[in-house]
């Protein structure tokens, strides 16, 4: 069932946004919720995965993706996307395109949680300007 909370990977809290085989219907509800759900936290904090594995979209989800990316980004630092093919890919390589954001695609569960967890070790070697 499609949904948006937060998992725990090797101790980086996750926000997870399961979309895997969504409808468009589905993953719309479901990124509804992303916006007050990120503004929770701290700027700059949060480390996102999505599974979009087997998901259905259509025009209408595209451009959602797209502002609902626009709005979280203040708060967002990595975002990991995986289960990609066809059509799917075309649409989140759509909003990677627009979103500016440090965005990345994975074949696999593990790669996308491997590539999160590294970005959050590089974040906080690295000094904050004053």
């Amino acid at each position: 069932m499609a949904a948006v909370h937060f998992i725990e990977y090797q101790g980086l809290s996750i926000l997870y946004t399961d979309l895997e085989n969504a409808t468009a219907e589905e993953a719309l509800a479901v990124l509804a919720q992303s916006p007050a759900l990120v503004a929770q936290q701290p700027k700059q904090s949060v480390y996102s995965l999505i599974n979009v594995k087997g998901m259905r979209f259509n025009s209408q989800l595209v451009a959602t993706g797209k502002e609902v990316t626009r709005q979280n980004k203040p708060y967002v630092l990595a975002t990991a996307v995986y289960g990609l093919d066809g059509l799917l890919s075309y649409m989140v390589n759509s909003v990677l395109s627009f979103s500016g954001r440090s965005i990345r695609t994975f074949s696999s569960l593990p790669e996308a949680q491997d590539w999160l967890w590294h970005q959050q070790t590089e974040h906080e070697t690295v000094p904050k300007l004053a």
